[in-house]
């Protein structure tokens, strides 16, 4: 009512509510090297909009009602290598499967074992190249640049002499 300066009255209450929340749901499955909980955040910009927690090696994850956008979807486990996925929200739900690897999980078969020490030690003589970039992440056991360093570590983990974790 506009410019009205009287009194209103209503013979019935009124029940003035807000839209539900409206969006699709982000699911799906989080294949890792090993048992226990991973976290799954759902990022917008630098802002964490959304956390949640799937457990085992093959666990799952939902997101509900995730607004229309483009979000990072970062998933991270302990002596595991952080991953992120890039996901494009629209107007139907998304399945995003998500893999992450141990820490020297180089071939990413949920193992740490001698073929991932050949694969390195080629990487390292310059015999082979590992192009991709998160095996490479996996590869960087001792946290600087990969170097016989690396494959000494991984190879003392494979023998049991010097666990990575």
């Amino acid at each position: 009512i506009k410019n009205f300066y009287g009194t209103v009255e209503f013979n019935m209450p009124y029940l003035i509510t807000t839209p539900a929340a409206e969006g699709v749901t982000v699911s799906g499955a989080v294949k890792t090297g090993a048992e226990g909980e991973t976290n799954v955040e759902l990022i917008s910009g630098e802002e964490v909009v959304a956390t949640v927690t799937a457990s085992g090696k093959e666990g799952t994850y939902s997101f509900e009602n995730v607004a229309a956008g483009t979000y990072t979807l970062k998933v991270s486990k302990l002596n595991h290598v952080t991953r992120e996925y890039t996901v494009t929200v629209g107007t139907d739900a998304l399945t995003q499967e998500v893999k992450i690897h141990l820490v020297g999980d180089i071939d990413g078969n949920g193992y740490v074992n001698m073929g991932d020490v050949i694969k390195l030690n080629a990487h390292v003589k310059d015999i082979t190249t590992i192009t991709d970039e998160y095996a490479l992440l996996c590869a960087n056991v001792n946290g600087g640049l990969i170097n016989t360093g690396d494959t000494s570590m991984l190879y003392a983990h494979v023998k049991g002499s010097r666990l990575l974790y």
